[in-house]
């Protein structure tokens, strides 16, 4: 048992490896396209603490570079322009006696990309958790980061690109085919029998 189990994992491995190495020839999906460099600003914020803002700047402009592979810069032609509400914060749980011990943080607001392709509007959400003041900042970038990554799902589905199976044209004689050259015409008078077909070369 243990050789046909042996070889059976060698095989596979080895169709792992030929799978890999060939690829597939076709891409269902491409990147996201954005030619432009993207500005990301905060146009208005509504939220008490003080690091929400630059936390979520930070968090998009990570995501965009990183999930997206868009270049982010503060002189970019297309501007993705954030609006964040107030943060709301919620008990969600509790330790001894009772007392509570972990608060939610969930930052919300909309968010508006313009572009040389056009305009679009989103309303994004994400939350993060804490269990104490000092975990406070751990709490609110967590609930950024998750703000930018509902925004890069976003994005990615507004702006993803089919593309084809690149096919290289056949090498060799550029001669036109018989199927390619449109067969020509002629006019026959009544009683005149048509020329024959000249000879193909």
């Amino acid at each position: 048992m243990g050789g046909v189990a042996s070889t059976i994992a060698a095989l596979a491995i080895a169709n792992l490896v030929l799978l890999t190495a060939v690829g597939c020839p076709y891409r269902v999906q491409g990147p996201p396209a954005m030619a432009e460099t993207v500005q990301v600003v905060v146009v208005s914020n509504a939220s008490r603490l003080p690091r929400a803002q630059a936390y979520l700047q930070d968090e998009v402009a990570l995501a965009l570079t990183k999930r997206l592979g868009w270049k982010v810069g503060p002189t970019g032609t297309a501007r993705l322009e954030l609006v964040l509400n107030q943060e709301r914060k919620r008990q969600v749980g509790t330790g001894d006696r009772n007392i509570p011990n972990r608060w939610s943080i969930v930052l919300d607001g909309s968010a508006l990309i313009a572009s040389r392709q056009g305009n679009r509007t989103y309303a994004y959400t994400g939350t993060g958790y804490e269990s104490s003041r000092a975990d406070e900042p751990d709490g609110l970038r967590a609930a950024a980061a998750a703000c930018a990554n509902d925004l890069a799902g976003w994005l990615e589905a507004e702006f993803k690109q089919p593309i084809a199976a690149s096919v290289k044209p056949a090498t060799g004689s550029t001669k036109a085919t018989s199927e390619s050259v449109p067969p020509a015409t002629q006019t026959v008078k009544p009683g005149e029998l048509p020329a024959p077909a000249a000879a193909r070369p």
